[in-house]
């Protein structure tokens, strides 16, 4: 009579010189009924060129003009009662072909009889669409619950597909649609993701966060993206880079890494970098992650926060932190206060592990007459929430508390308030503060073993307190002597006042010199109020005991390959040798090559490959696990362009 309804085409793209689609008309119930007749199709090109076609038209052409609505009281169109979607991801996997996705549903009408079900999903980028098949499908039923079935192929467009829309109709016409919107507010799934589901996520500076789906093939683009796709236990491995980025662990107990943790070649540590962009921490522990969460081999730099420029953790957390470099951080004066923790800060109880970390020029700001804490690290706890650090073969220097105008600043290297750390087998060297040059320790109960401590200024270690539980030191070689420490603390039997040899300062080598006072002065176990604080193997160190330090002597360096670039080929004798069963090979590349480097019996027959692949020029050190072979001398080759070289090594078991 009086009415009219029009339709719209969702994908349609001006300009296209063809087009074939479908569009959708909303049948009301308060439709009047009967039959709907066509007025016009009206079309206009980019000319402004014009065409109308009328009912007369089509039905010269042989096209439908018409459709019926029927519209009473009692017919009600069908009713979706259920859906769902399972499995929600699905891995595509290389030399598979074919997969499928279970689409379920629940289906009512009440009194016309069923007619038909179409359920149809579009493809991520919009251009494709298909649904499921119901083959026990029974027209004319009242109600209908089933599942159809999806088959998916390694030619479908990987990433996300939503649905369409789902379409309902009885067998006098009546029509019912849900589109994604309706089913999302009824609580059903909407979508399913084709392609990867990990639990290796992939992160590359040449990644997609929108595109992508964290597969080695179609990375993220963020690191933060692989945090968030990923679940617990899940890892997320990040390629070469500079990711500017705050991140967070959001809760997640999940293990984040540079290649360094597949490949064990500390070049990677400074080629994978976390850069803050000198606003607000780099990395932050703030939801309960424990010791499962690990963060691996990466550079954290250029945070820039009030409490923890580089990495800020609190709360009861417990991350495992290694082989990373924290450097260049600020922990900047703000609210009229000073800075706290310029490479990392902690409150609340936490308890992190850094094991063979690099903490480097850090600075806590001053703010007028009060100086910066913690230019290295600050750990404080509230009372009743003592914290366990531990800081575990680490090296720690030219760090600085700044004390701006004033004399006051607190903890270069390290400052405790009211916990009970374990600094086992560190080197803390040329940090700077007005008190507490090295360690500043205040409430608190350090346990000191197998260390170093020299050219902090001022004082190696101040005590702000007089509570004789300020913990101990043993094993250690601290400059001054026990007069290097300012206060009170039990200082315990191994204990050294002498100059440690290192390597060039100047260039931030702290390894050992042959003829250094602290070559196998250490020991190979501490315990204390019946807890060991450390045990180590025999293979866990070369000479006849533990070295103090970071580094035992001899060690392989770890070098800034964005700073120093070799300019030839060199391999290098393994450390440790004799060993059992861990030692490292290093070699140096000029420039970008495809290197071969395998272990070979004392017969000439191949043991195993270490490396196979282009490697980038810069110093290289990888690890080699001898596990699984027996006693013996075995030999090294490295194969690298025109270059060519071996070596040999003895495992003593």
């Amino acid at each position: 009579t009086t009415g009219f309804s029009s339709y719209q085409l969702s994908d349609w793209n001006p300009g296209d010189l063809s087009y074939t689609g479908t569009g959708y008309l909303v049948i009301e119930q308060f439709w009047e009924s009967g039959e709907w007749e066509l007025d016009y199709i009206y079309l206009t090109d980019q000319m402004s060129n014009d065409i109308y076609y009328y009912s007369d038209d089509l039905e010269n052409m042989g096209f439908p003009t018409t459709f019926t609505v029927i519209s009473e009281d009692d017919v009600l169109p069908p009713e979706l009662t259920h859906f769902d979607i399972f499995p929600r991801e699905i891995d595509v996997v290389e030399g598979s072909d074919l997969d499928t996705i279970n689409v379920s549903i629940s289906v009512s009408d009440n009194l016309s009889g069923l007619d038909r079900v179409v359920i149809y999903f579009r493809s991520p980028s919009g251009g494709y669409i298909f649904g499921p098949t119901f083959s026990d499908w029974n027209s004319g039923a009242m109600s209908y619950t089933g599942t159809g079935v999806i088959t998916v192929h390694n030619s479908m467009e990987i990433g996300k597909w939503i649905l369409a829309d789902i379409r309902l109709k009885d067998e006098v016409g009546n029509e019912r649609y849900y589109y994604s919107t309706d089913l999302e507010n009824m609580g059903f799934p909407v979508s399913f993701i084709y392609g990867y589901g990990g639990p290796v996520f992939h992160v590359s500076t040449d990644g997609d966060d929108i595109n992508g789906i964290g597969s080695a093939e179609a990375p993220f683009a963020t690191i933060q993206k692989g945090i968030d796709s990923a679940t617990d236990g899940d890892t997320v491995l990040v390629d070469t880079g500079t990711y500017v980025e705050n991140i967070n662990f959001n809760g997640k107990n999940l293990v984040l890494g540079s290649l360094f943790l597949v490949t064990g070649d500390t070049y990677y540590i400074s080629q994978t970098v976390i850069d803050g962009g000198s606003s607000g921490s780099v990395v932050r522990f703030n939801n309960g992650e424990d010791s499962s969460a690990v963060l691996c081999g990466f550079t954290i730099q250029k945070g820039k926060a009030h409490k923890g420029g580089g990495m800020n953790f609190y709360g009861e957390v417990s991350p495992i932190i290694q082989h990373c470099i924290i450097q260049n951080n600020i922990a900047e004066q703000r609210y009229l206060e000073n800075g706290y923790g310029g490479g990392i800060y902690c409150n609340n109880g936490p308890d992190p592990i850094f094991i063979k970390c690099i903490i480097r020029n850090n600075i806590a700001e001053s703010y007028e007459g009060m100086g910066g804490q913690g230019g290295g690290a600050y750990i404080r706890n509230n009372f009743g929430d003592i914290g366990n650090p531990r800081f575990i073969k680490t090296l720690i220097y030219g760090n600085i508390a700044d004390s701006g105008t004033s004399i006051y600043s607190w903890g270069g290297g390290l400052y405790f308030f009211n916990s009970i750390p374990e600094i086992l087998n560190c080197t803390i060297s040329n940090n700077m503060a007005g008190f507490g040059g090295g360690i500043e320790v205040a409430r608190s109960e350090i346990h000191l073993v197998n260390s170093i401590l020299w050219g902090n200024s001022n004082d190696q270690i101040d005590i702000d307190q007089t509570d004789p539980d300020s913990g101990l030191v043993a094993f250690s070689n601290v400059q001054g002597g026990e007069a290097g420490v300012t206060g009170y603390i039990l200082w315990l039997e191994g204990n050294r006042n002498a100059d440690p040899l290192f390597v060039d300062t100047a260039i931030g080598d702290y390894r050992l010199q042959e003829g250094s006072p602290c070559i196998d002065a250490g020991t190979t176990l501490f315990i204390w109020n019946g807890d060991t604080l450390l045990d180590f193997s025999p293979e866990e160190y070369a000479g006849s005991t533990p070295d103090m330090g970071a580094f035992e002597y001899g060690a392989i360096a770890i070098i800034d390959n964005s700073v120093v670039v070799p300019t030839y080929f060199q391999l290098y004798p393994n450390y440790p040798n004799p060993f059992n069963p861990f030692t490292t090979i290093s070699y140096q590349l000029p420039e970008l090559s495809f290197v071969n480097l395998s272990i070979y019996n004392i017969t000439g027959q191949l043991v195993e490959t270490l490396v196979n692949r282009k490697v980038q020029p810069g110093y290289h050190n990888i690890i080699w696990n001898s596990t699984d072979v027996g006693s013996g001398v075995y030999f090294y080759k490295i194969v690298a362009g025109e270059y060519s070289a071996t070596d040999k090594c003895l495992l003593l078991k």
